[in-house]
């Protein structure tokens, strides 16, 4: 949960860019703090603390700010301002639902379709992933899972479910930036993609599949239920 202070203010966690920084420079920076957890979900953003953190004029700050909306990323009432946003239970659920369909497949299709330098570099991502894991380092460790599964989509050779992850990539890597924190869950994660890796490996399109989806619905599951949790207690 955040503080009152932490959802009504930012603290100085931006970088200072140049004063003549574009809209696209800022929309960079706040998109990688908003997708890297510096900026948690509920933070309130005002376009005036966010312009002097990063030292540029308020026009790149709004315009970026109206990208990160369409992102998804943040929300915007009238009169109410702007926040990071946080995705409802149902929207979890939406999102793991078309995930673990798309995923699912494109593991099928990498089993198939996966050359030997794909594998060669799955497997180069999976021992980053392990000594990540070793060295306690999450925020590696969540690179890693990002590129890991980007990965796998890219070896199914077929761009259209590239295409259709993309509009909810950001939200994604939300969900997992909360996943990979929850205690127990990397080893687990980790173990789930050595044996999708080996499917892969070994081209059984079924078996790569199956345990995709087993692999996201898991995660999907656990989410809501801390989700459902954390909000039983806030009603206490």
């Amino acid at each position: 949960m955040l503080t009152k202070e932490e959802r009504t203010g930012l603290h100085e966690v931006l970088p200072r860019l140049k004063p003549e920084a574009l809209a696209s420079e800022v929309y960079k920076h706040l998109s990688e703090a908003i997708l890297s957890g510096v900026l948690a979900p509920g933070t309130r953003l005002k376009e005036a603390d966010l312009a002097r953190q990063l030292g540029v004029s308020a026009t790149p700050v709004r315009e970026a700010l109206r990208r990160l909306g369409d992102d998804g990323l943040v929300e915007y009432q009238y009169r109410k301002g702007c926040w990071v946003r946080a995705l409802s239970a149902r929207e979890v659920r939406e999102v793991y639902v078309v995930r673990e369909a798309v995923e699912g497949m494109a593991a099928r299709l990498a089993a198939v379709n996966r050359s030997e330098d794909g594998l060669a570099q799955l497997l180069k991502l999976q021992e980053k992933g392990r000594a990540a894991l070793g060295a306690n380092d999450l925020d590696e460790y969540h690179r890693y899972n990002a590129a890991f599964h980007e990965a796998i989509v890219e070896q199914s050779g077929c761009r259209l479910l590239e295409e259709t992850l993309t509009p909810i990539r950001h939200q994604i890597r939300l969900l997992t930036l909360h996943t990979v924190r929850y205690p127990g869950r990397p080893n687990v994660a980790v173990e789930e993609h050595e044996q999708i890796l080996g499917a892969i490996e070994r081209r059984d399109a079924d078996e790569a599949e199956r345990l995709m989806r087993f692999h996201i619905r898991r995660a999907m599951e656990e989410m809501l239920s801390r989700m459902a949790a954390s909000s039983g207690k806030e009603e206490q």
